[in-house]
């Protein structure tokens, strides 16, 4: 009871851990770090030498959200990312080997006879036809008139995976195995080798028959002690205190003292619900028992001795102190008593 006692003492600091908590959950951290002038300059991730901060991301997540439908966020979420790391590790090479999409290859790609892998997956669902050539050859034209910014959006996408598609086909053509290499790997996978080995077990071997001097020992040990197979991490011995979080003498004393008190005044009080639940450090509910509930109770049959509005108690049940009020006794069908009461368990 006195441990309990000082943890109530403290528990305005509790209530305001707490609250502290729920106020972090319910604002948002970006909001927070925005009030002091951090939100903008944070970093969701780094591609290189090159810092992506979380404005830069979460534009370019609403741009591409924009322009496509993605059936999860996850998926809209990793296509971006992936293109942020194409844009700033591929670009150099772009530019150093001269590699660009034209006027003409845009067009060709987008509704002509060569229309590119990504724009056929993604436009075309990986079947064009005539009509949906037309189709889309009038949508992006009434696109470049109406909406510019879509128009823009959806170039930098499709010449940013035209640009990819060129660059890996550059690398495969760039591979080359020549006769001598294709002999080799013709004679490491076809030709076979038929051999016969004896397997000599150690365990088969009696330790009699070997015969190892104290220096030939010593001798191995030299060799392998800094073998990485023969470390042994550091150990630490700890010596710790346990502290049982159990009543003391005094708290057991002090919570008698306090049931005994209630004992005493419950038996002139009219409103037991209201009285059991004004009292602090203790439980209580309400219970019908029979018989048969209270055939194992050490205190059973005094339940039924006992007149209505009588109080029993305080009593030691396990690890609690129980005080007890008969609220009304009656007789069921079967003939079998039942007791209505209130159990305060501490």
């Amino acid at each position: 009871m006195a441990e309990l006692e000082k943890i109530r003492s403290w528990r305005w600091i509790l209530i305001a851990f707490i609250a502290l908590g729920m106020v972090g959950f319910l604002i948002p951290y970006d909001a927070v770090l925005a009030m002091f002038g951090q939100g903008a300059n944070r970093e969701v991730g780094q591609i290189g030498s090159t810092s992506i901060s979380i404005v830069q991301y979460q534009q370019e997540l609403q741009d591409r959200q924009g322009l496509f439908n993605y059936q999860t966020q996850t998926g809209l979420k990793n296509e971006v990312w992936n293109d942020l790391i194409e844009r700033s590790l591929l670009t150099p090479e772009y530019e150093e080997i001269g590699l660009s999409v034209n006027q003409e290859e845009f067009d060709e790609i987008r509704f002509g006879e060569h229309i590119s892998p990504y724009v056929q997956r993604t436009f075309y669902g990986g079947a064009p036809t005539d009509e949906t050539r037309e189709k889309w050859r009038t949508t992006f034209s009434d696109m470049f008139i109406n909406n510019r910014k879509d128009y823009d959006g959806y170039a930098q996408v499709i010449t940013a995976k035209r640009k990819r598609e060129k660059y890996d086909n550059l690398v495969k053509r760039g591979l080359y195995a020549n006769s001598l290499e294709a002999k080799y790997d013709y004679q490491v996978t076809q030709e076979k080798v038929n051999i016969k080995y004896v397997v000599a077990k150690y365990d088969d071997i009696p330790d009699s028959a070997v015969t190892v001097s104290e220096a030939q020992v010593r001798a191995y040990y030299n060799k392998h002690k800094n073998d990485k197979e023969y470390q042994q991490t550091k150990s630490r011995d700890i010596k710790y205190v346990l502290f049982s979080l159990e009543p003391s003498e005094e708290d057991l004393m002090n919570m008698k003292t306090e049931m005994n008190q209630i004992s005493e005044s419950w038996g002139s009080v009219d409103n037991n619900e209201v009285f059991a639940s004004n009292q602090d450090n203790v439980t209580y509910s309400t219970e019908t028992v029979t018989p048969n509930d209270t055939a194992n109770l050490d205190y059973g049959d005094k339940l039924y001795e006992l007149e209505q509005g009588s109080v029993l108690g305080p009593l030691d049940s396990d690890a609690n102190i129980e005080v007890i009020k008969i609220l009304s006794k009656e007789t069921i069908p079967d003939s079998t008593a039942s007791v209505r009461h209130i159990l305060l368990k501490a």
